[in-house]
């Protein structure tokens, strides 16, 4: 999903890393994008280089109530991911945000039999991180998620809170539901401990999704350059040249 012109080179690095890994043995999965107004014609043509369909949606606020603990920029799109659950047309999705890099093949995500499946976040790990799901899209459900938006409780301010709320036994649901951390390898813990301790990151086994979580992101200018943004950098090379 992308909602403005910034975001459009972390899906296009995204995209291209599943290119290169995804639907090896198989029929690839098709490659989509949601965007909003807020994405340029010329930012799109970018994307349709490489995905399958751009698709634009109708942008979704994050309640004036909880805006304040949001980041401002999001405001006025913060829940838009929920748009997922109106793709009707697909049988199942997985959604990937924007930020992310895919490692290896995930094409096992699609054999997962529930409607929805996530994985935990760091704090609290009894909570899900709404950048990698799979989803079983649904008007019924996507309209009762509307119905609720003013009502559920975020407790980060944006879509994953509200998400947490919306699927509130998520963690007692049966173990298909709760992906393993390294489908969703947030960066942070890489940040606040492979100096001192990388065993925290390599207990997480062979990591199939980098998720570039919390801000800047690699591609701006103030990013710091470690280990994990160097690998995005490389992909975005291999992307340019290729």
């Amino acid at each position: 999903m992308v909602t403005s012109d910034d975001f459009v080179i972390g899906a296009e690095v995204l995209l291209h890393s599943l290119r290169e890994h995804c639907g090896g043995s198989t029929r690839r999965p098709a490659l989509v994008v949601m965007v909003t107004s807020g994405v340029s014609q010329l930012k799109r043509q970018a994307l349709k280089v490489v995905s399958d369909e751009v698709i634009e949606v109708e942008p979704i606020a994050v309640p004036i109530k909880r805006a304040a603990g949001h980041v401002p920029a999001w405001a006025d799109v913060g829940y838009t991911k929920l748009r997922v659950w109106g793709l009707i047309q697909f049988r199942r999705v997985v959604y990937i945000d924007a930020d992310a890099l895919v490692m290896v093949d995930i094409d096992e995500l699609f054999d997962r039999e529930v409607d929805f499946a996530a994985a935990p976040d760091v704090f609290p790990p009894d909570k899900f991180n709404a950048g990698v799901m799979v989803v079983v899209p649904s008007l019924i459900v996507l309209e009762d998620m509307m119905s609720k938006v003013e009502e559920l409780p975020s407790y980060d301010g944006g879509d994953t809170g509200f998400l947490n709320a919306y699927f509130a036994d998520w963690f007692s649901r049966p173990a298909a539901a709760r992906l393993p951390f390294a489908y969703n390898a947030l960066r942070t813990v890489y940040w606040t401990t492979h100096e001192k301790n990388p065993g925290y990151w390599e207990a997480i086994g062979p990591v199939k999704i980098i998720h570039f979580c919390s801000s800047p992101k690699p591609w701006e200018e103030t990013n710091r350059k470690g280990d994990l943004e160097m690998t995005w950098w490389q992909r975005c090379v291999q992307m340019k040249m290729g």
